[in-house]
């Protein structure tokens, strides 16, 4: 999982997830980014539809890259 700041950030925003995002990465940031991300992949695949079912977390990466920006307070 790639630490994209400001799309990471929104995507723990939309999420209502706090990631202690600090500039410097942490063990623990990183280790709520993977958190969030575990989350988004579970929350996809629970829809119903097998189009939004990631494959591996390069797809939830892509999804928080695509819809994050999209969609910005």
């Amino acid at each position: 999982m790639f630490v994209k700041p400001e799309v990471t950030k929104h995507a723990a925003l939309m999420a209502r997830v706090d990631i202690d995002y600090h500039p410097e990465v942490t063990w623990k940031t990183y280790e709520r980014v993977l958190a969030l991300a575990n989350t988004l992949r579970e929350e996809l695949a629970s829809l119903g539809r097998d189009d939004l079912v990631p494959r591996d977390m390069i797809d939830v990466q892509s999804f928080m890259w695509v819809v994050g920006p999209a969609y910005g307070p």
